[in-house]
């Protein structure tokens, strides 16, 4: 048999409303008091229906998190996102928030499940992990001034919305330095992309230790699928 928030409450010696509180953190229950329910929740193994207590709140406890489209294998196995994955998970763990993955092969199917997911209150927010220059989901979140934050430095209302990102110019510079001081002088640029941002302020980065150290700089060298690394020479 399930235990139920009045069996915490009988073994506690205290009513089913202060319980109730407990559960909420009220600030109108004592610390002693909390101490004391907790403690006997424990012992019994009891877990709060969070689905009902968040109903009558109209939040979901749970945060989105939005993949880029699915449409490569290279993409697909990108170790990045299983990384930011799971700090994402701890951290929500820390709040009692459970997360809810948002993906699909295209921006269309992505878009169509993103607001599934906020029409059908699924989520409270969204965090995406990626920053895409003609993404259709940024934009129907910022539009219906949905919470939502992404990783990498976005295309558009750069100064409205909350992002967190790398210095890649930073990281581009310090790539290269570090060839330069092993011996190296003729350092090419080799990227996946030319389409993102972080491609330019990368290849700025690498252009600029390069051009600090008086070596010559070269084009990037676009590398795409897998076999263009096969043909490679």
């Amino acid at each position: 048999m399930a235990i139920t928030v009045k069996d915490v409450a009988k073994k506690a010696g205290v009513a089913t409303s202060t319980v109730s509180r407990v559960i909420n953190d009220h600030p109108s229950i004592s610390d002693t008091t909390k101490k004391k329910v907790r403690k006997v929740m424990d012992d019994l193994f009891y877990v709060p229906n969070m689905t009902a207590r968040n109903l009558g709140k109209r939040i979901s406890n749970a945060v989105g998190v939005i993949l880029p489209p699915l449409d490569s294998k290279e993409r697909l196995g990108n170790p990045f996102y299983l990384e930011i994955m799971e700090a994402i998970n701890d951290e929500a763990r820390l709040y009692d928030m459970t997360t809810a993955i948002a993906a699909a092969k295209s921006f269309e199917l992505l878009l169509e499940n993103v607001k599934r997911m906020h029409l059908q209150k699924q989520v409270d927010g969204f965090i995406l992990v990626y920053s895409d220059s003609a993404d259709p989901v940024i934009e129907y979140l910022y539009e219906n001034q949905i919470p939502f934050t992404l990783i990498g430095q976005p295309y558009q209302h750069e100064n409205n919305i909350v992002y967190v990102d790398n210095d890649n110019q930073l990281l581009g510079k310090q790539a290269t330095e570090f060839l330069i001081q092993n011996g190296h002088k003729n350092i090419l640029f080799v990227t996946n992309t030319t389409h993102e941002s972080l491609y330019f302020e990368r290849y700025f980065g690498y252009q600029k230790a390069l051009t600090l150290n008086q070596f010559p700089t070269f084009p990037s060298v676009v590398l795409e699928k897998p076999e263009d690394y096969l043909t490679f020479n």
